[in-house]
């Protein structure tokens, strides 16, 4: 029976003593896909085989090949021809974002919510590729750390079922909000060392919010912070919040040397960038 509310459970990380897999699992594929993450060469002939081997996968592939862009050099039927177009890279990141979407929009624990959260994530991920190209930056390392940059609140929503279980008091609506807000990248830098993901893929999610007082990869999570804040101007997944003036203030922006128009350019690719987005989560 568990004597402490939700917020003291969550700030006194109980739920990594508890006898339970609070840490949601992620799927076989989704993990697999994980074990790239780290590769500086990817195999080309291992990944071929992951996504042969699930067809939504295939079909995720496939449809991201064919798209607009990349129309002219005519039709994609193949995943060995997608990978060629596309790069290795470029699938295997648009493989993390199909496993991570369907693991959250699965009906319980997340619902309607771990859908907005995944399309949150990839419009996130799509942004910080484009802020890392505009830096001369690895954009592959960029878009991933988008994309895992709030999965510490699909943990959170799977460890409320798992508190709850075990005896827990509900939380408030505002509680469990507070609690998202305060611990999200906390625990989702604790989930993905649980899933193996190394140091230069956690620090990034582990600072995102406050990305000058991150121990190392300083810009990985400045670009990351970037990307979530103008994911939220954008709406993807989220409200609107069109804080221009402030965006344009940001020390982060100043730290990573944008120019003085970067903002005006991002707006103009808004909807492309959310076109995009919608190919990795549909």
């Amino acid at each position: 029976m568990i004597t402490a509310n939700w917020t003291e459970w969550v700030a006194r990380e109980a739920w990594k003593a508890a006898d339970l897999h609070v840490v949601p699992p992620p799927p076989r594929s989704f993990a697999e896909v994980v074990s790239l993450v780290a590769e500086n060469d990817i195999d080309a002939r291992r990944l071929i085989t992951l996504v042969g081997q699930d067809p939504v996968l295939t079909i995720r592939v496939l449809r991201l090949a064919n798209v607009a862009a990349f129309a002219a050099a005519g039709e994609v039927r193949s995943i060995e021809i997608a990978v060629v177009r596309l790069g290795t890279r470029a699938v295997r990141n648009a493989v993390l974002a199909a496993c991570l979407s369907a693991w959250a929009q699965t009906v319980d624990p997340y619902g309607r919510r771990g859908g907005n959260e995944m399309q949150h994530a990839v419009g996130t991920a799509c942004l910080a590729r484009r802020l890392a190209e505009r830096l001369r930056v690895l954009s592959d390392e960029a878009f991933v750390h988008g994309l895992l940059h709030d999965v510490g609140k699909l943990c959170l929503m799977k460890m409320r079922v798992d508190f709850l279980r075990l005896g827990g008091r509900a939380p408030a609506a505002d509680e469990f909000d507070g609690v998202m807000t305060a611990f999200h990248a906390e625990v989702g830098a604790a989930a993905l060392q649980v899933w193996g993901l190394p140091e230069s893929v956690r620090v990034p999610i582990r600072w995102h919010h406050d990305p000058l007082a991150a121990p190392a990869q300083t810009q990985a999570a400045a670009i990351t912070y970037l990307a979530n804040r103008l994911s939220h101007r954008y709406g993807f997944g989220c409200p609107p919040d069109d804080d221009r003036d402030s965006l344009l203030t940001d020390p982060i922006g100043a730290a990573l040397c944008l120019p003085e128009a970067w903002l005006d350019k991002f707006d103009q690719e808004a909807l492309s960038l959310s076109v995009s987005a919608q190919h990795l989560v549909s």
